[in-house]
C-alpha cells in the first residue's frame, strides 16, 4: 500500500501532466488520460 503522502504526490504531478496536455490543445488525449485514469 502507498502512504497519503505518495499519493497526493502522485495526483498532483498527473493533475500537472494533464493540464500540461490540455494546453497543447490536444483534447483527445487529455480526454483519454481522463478515462484510464478513472479506471
Amino acid at each position: 500500500m502507498i502512504s497519503m503522502v505518495e499519493a497526493m504526490y502522485l495526483m498532483i504531478a498527473y493533475a500537472t501532466l494533464v493540464v500540461m496536455i490540455m494546453k497543447r490543445n490536444n483534447r483527445p488525449t487529455a480526454r483519454m488520460a481522463v478515462i484510464s485514469y478513472n479506471l
